[in-house]
């Protein structure tokens, strides 16, 4: 139970320290979601590999940039919560990727 009272603590400490970019990033990325995600879905020949692509890589950048943005370091990441909760922020790097370069790519396919 410890564990989980742990993880969620690192995650709360990681938002508060970041609630400014966190917010303007979901203001960005409503904006851009709504004026380019209607024409996304009209799309024909949409293929989902620049969307991988872009969750690969917002994953990959959210691995490393998450702990060096609070002064810590991939190499302190010593036990299991300390990897879920890594590893949970760099899954929503990913997601927040993928949603940003989706209404471009729908703009490319179509």
């Amino acid at each position: 139970m410890y564990e989980i009272w742990l993880m969620m603590n690192i995650v709360w400490e990681w938002s508060l320290a970041q609630w400014p970019a966190v917010l303007a990033l979901l203001l960005l990325l409503a904006g851009w979601a709504a004026a380019g995600l209607v024409r996304l879905l009209g799309a024909r020949g949409f293929r989902w590999s620049g969307a991988a692509l872009a969750a690969l890589a917002g994953g990959a950048v959210g691995l490393w940039l998450w702990p060096a943005l609070v002064g810590s370091s991939v190499s302190e990441m010593r036990y299991l919560v300390d990897w879920m909760v890594g590893l949970g922020m760099a899954g929503a790097t990913a997601l927040v990727g993928v949603l940003l370069a989706l209404p471009w790519l729908g703009r490319r396919s179509g």
